[in-house]
């Protein structure tokens, strides 16, 4: 077979095995898709209990949850084995590690939870949530030189453990 030929007959059968696509749908003057369908939804027999929460009210549970975080992530750097925080910054300590929270400050669901804070700060207009993130982040630039002195005491580049984690421990560390 000739590949004109051949060309021809599969752009003759493309529309044949291609699915026809379906009309757009458009809105009615109720604004609905499909009335029908909506329609054929069951109702709500029943008193709801809430409505649309006020700013009042988003606001009271943002300190709430401002309240919770603070208290559960520590920014603390302590020694691993004691748990004594660990204040000499000038001779590193390999054993030091950020206190133990529940939940970790430098993982990528917090960089989210920093970013929530900022914005909840700038909607509400209250300093704490905008300085609960830059005391954490404070802490994580002031702690890296540590982190970095800490490996090359032990002369030994570790990745990505340079700045560990709370449940780093050390072995999990590979060299490069």
């Amino acid at each position: 077979m000739k590949v004109p030929t051949l060309t021809a007959l599969i752009s003759l059968s493309a529309p044949m095995v291609a699915p026809a696509q379906p009309p757009a749908a458009t809105p009615n003057r109720t604004g609905m898709i499909n009335p029908q369908f909506n329609a054929a939804r069951p109702r709500a027999t029943y008193p709801v209990p809430y409505g649309p929460p006020s700013a009042q009210e988003i606001t009271k549970v943002l300190v709430r949850v401002h309240g919770y975080l603070a208290v559960n992530t520590p920014a603390r750097l302590v020694d691993r084995l004691t748990g004594a925080e660990i204040t000499d910054l000038t001779s590193p300590n390999p054993n030091a590690t950020i206190e133990r929270g529940a939940f970790n400050l430098m993982g990528y669901e917090w960089g989210v939870t920093y970013a929530g804070m900022l914005l909840a700060a700038e909607a509400t207009g209250d300093t704490r949530f905008r300085d609960y993130a830059a005391q954490r982040l404070a802490f994580i630039a002031e702690k890296a030189p540590y982190f970095r002195a800490v490996s090359a005491a032990a002369s030994t580049p570790f990745a990505p453990c340079s700045i560990p984690t709370p449940w780093m421990i050390p072995a999990r560390c590979a060299p490069r």
